[in-house]
């Protein structure tokens, strides 16, 4: 009995840590099957076979993965950048889809061709795996907040990793994941009371996605009675927001332009969520009866999509009624989810349709913010 206590005691870590583990290795098992022998990960960038006509010659002389009858998505645009980041090539105006408003997003098409070292095949599959990199790095950054100490700061922790947000951005190769991984490296650097490293990281992180930007108010102080203290405040702005300002610079002239928002990316407050929301809930409610006729229901359910866009929704509801209805201004975590939670009112229609839409991916660092900020405790 003493012995199996002892045991006990010495390793009653041990399923802890063999969880935190199993994670990774079930993520790189299932990443795993997306490759393909002599295409690489090319089948995450999402190619368009339709679209192959319209492909920069470098994309098109190297073998690569092509969803047949699909225009493809978004990462195929980046793909082509990373291959040829020379703006002004022609090519690139007829390959990519709006070049000016992808060129905006440059910073993990430089980093792919940087470390393809001007090799554009390289490049392309340098640029198919960079998600899964990120995953992997920030599941080691989270355990800043979420160690390996307890169930609860596990749940936490895969909850995060797992959300499908983040798991689509690495499914499709697109920028929201490793943008998550920028802005939480610049929150832990400020809450390591290292506030101007972590203005830098999230001034570069806005190269990445124009919105990351708006986690530069976790440097917004509690309180500011002096003028240092607002000096200070536009010092760490100005570090924030000046990188994308030159490169949108850059872009006007090379290109005559910085590309457009997107007519339908934003709406009047609200009106497009509650749009999604009568949407679901009409479908849902006209697909029910024949969900429950199916003898097995239960995998029904699971694989309807109606159903997936409803989990979705009401996760993001919570959070945002979370923040809402739980202000704490000093929490640095608290401003980047309110600076989110205020972007989530105005998204449009072109952010909230389709399965589930892409609000679960614009939203991640709301959803970090509320894992982080969920009190603690069973209850």
């Amino acid at each position: 009995m003493a012995n199996l206590r002892f045991f006990l005691q010495r390793y009653s870590g041990l399923p802890l840590c063999l969880a935190y583990a199993a994670t990774i290795a079930a993520f790189l098992w299932v990443f795993a099957q997306f490759y393909l022998p002599g295409q690489g990960f090319t089948f995450l960038i999402m190619f368009g076979q339709k679209e192959h006509s319209r492909y920069i010659p470098q994309l098109r002389a190297v073998n690569h993965y092509e969803l047949e009858n699909s225009t493809g998505y978004d990462a195929q645009y980046y793909a082509q950048i990373a291959m040829q980041p020379r703006l002004t090539d022609p090519a690139l105006n007829e390959g990519v889809d709006n070049l000016a408003y992808r060129a905006r997003r440059i910073l993990f098409c430089w980093t792919a061709s940087g470390m393809a070292l001007g090799n554009s095949a390289r490049a392309m599959h340098i640029y198919a795996v960079q998600n899964i990199v990120c995953w992997l790095m920030l599941a080691g950054l989270l355990l800043y907040w979420f160690p390996v100490t307890n169930w609860g700061n596990f749940a936490r922790w895969f909850g995060v990793l797992s959300c499908y947000g983040l798991c689509f951005s690495v499914r499709g190769s697109l920028v929201d994941g490793p943008s998550l991984l920028l802005i939480a490296a610049g929150l832990a650097l400020a809450q390591s009371r290292r506030p101007w490293w972590s203005a830098v990281v999230l001034g570069v992180s806005g190269l990445a996605k124009e919105t990351n930007l708006l986690a530069g108010a976790a440097l917004a102080p509690p309180s500011s009675n002096t003028w240092r203290a607002w000096l200070t405040v536009i010092g760490r702005g100005l570090i924030i927001v000046l990188p994308l300002l030159l490169w949108l610079s850059v872009l006007r002239c090379w290109l005559g332009g910085i590309g457009g928002a997107g007519s339908r990316n934003f709406a009047a407050p609200l009106s497009a969520f509650a749009v999604k929301w009568h949407d679901t809930l009409v479908q849902l409610h006209t697909a029910w009866p024949q969900k429950l006729a199916n003898p097995n229901v239960l995998k029904a359910m699971l694989s309807d999509e109606n159903v997936m866009s409803m989990a979705v929704l009401i996760s993001l509801t919570v959070q945002f009624l979370f923040f809402v209805l739980r202000p704490s201004w000093r929490d640095p975590w608290w401003r980047v989810a309110a600076a989110y939670s205020v972007l989530m009112i105005f998204l449009g229609d072109a952010v909230w349709e389709g399965y589930p839409g892409a609000t679960s991916r614009v939203l991640l660092p709301m959803t970090l913010a509320f894992n982080i900020l969920v009190p603690r405790g069973w209850k």
